[in-house]
């Protein structure tokens, strides 16, 4: 009954978000740090916030005059590359996830610590990113993919020795 009572409250605050920035900001609990805010067509888009160690996507929807959170289902993600969670070296690596969906007929795109990344290679709904020279620290990794009218994103985080 709580969790219902906090998916409508958190619904209702996203259709108040005019511009995407001001979407991500109602959806951010205080304290957290914007990484990505992103129109992707006029349908879609994508918003992702740093909060207490861990990175946190949702994919949003233009609907009855602002952002609202996109319906999911039937959209997975596969997170292959790096590992959540995983500690990784500075040679060169991959971002690898596999997409599971009926069709990807909508914006698709995957961000490193808020700057979008130029896919490399594709095959099957597996998509491959070559993040040629890994810098030190924390890193955060922000996947969105539509295929409407439903989208997803995800989002984790690495380490880079």
């Amino acid at each position: 009954m709580v969790r219902l009572a906090v998916t409508l409250t958190l619904a209702a605050s996203v259709a108040g978000g005019a511009d995407i920035v001001s979407a991500a900001k109602l959806l951010m609990p205080k304290g957290a740090h914007l990484v990505v805010a992103e129109e992707l067509d006029g349908s879609f888009g994508v918003v992702a916030y740093d909060y207490r160690g861990a990175t946190t996507a949702a994919a949003l929807k233009w609907a009855d005059g602002g952002w609202r959170r996109a319906d999911g289902a039937g959209v997975r993600v596969s997170r292959l590359e790096p590992r959540p969670g995983s500690t990784i070296g500075r040679k060169p690596a991959y971002v690898h996830v596999k997409i599971a969906a009926t069709r990807v007929d909508g914006p698709a795109g995957v961000w490193l610590d808020g700057r979008q990344l130029q896919l490399d290679f594709a095959a099957n709904l597996e998509w491959y990113y070559v993040v040629r020279h890994p810098r030190p620290g924390r890193r955060s990794v922000v996947v969105f993919v539509a295929a409407a009218p439903r989208a997803k994103a995800v989002a984790w985080n690495f380490t880079v020795r």
